[in-house]
């Protein structure tokens, strides 16, 4: 049986700090393989008002990886590109939104 390594939930913040996060949800339309890479695919996510072309790390991840297209995203945009490049854990896109 595989172990699971479960997050420690962090402490709660304030209503003030939240009010600084930008979070949005958006839908995984393509998910294209980055050649030359063992690692990475490319990802193009429609947020409603813009798309982003995101690279993720998680080519290793599923057999069939075009199975996370239609899938939901959640993206902290509060974050520079620069403070979020190798700062990625956890899964992009684990569970369908309804």
């Amino acid at each position: 049986m595989e172990t699971i390594n479960v997050a420690t939930v962090k402490p709660t913040i304030s209503i003030d700090v939240l009010e600084k996060i930008d979070i949005r949800a958006g839908t995984i339309k393509l998910i294209e393989d980055v050649k030359g890479s063992n690692k990475l695919l490319k990802m193009t996510v429609d947020f409603g008002d813009h798309s982003r072309t995101i690279l993720v790390g998680m080519k290793k991840e599923r057999e069939d990886p075009k199975q996370l297209e239609g899938m939901h995203i959640v993206r902290d945009k509060s974050r520079t590109e620069k403070d979020r490049r190798g700062s990625f854990r956890g899964n992009a896109a684990g569970h369908r939104v309804r």
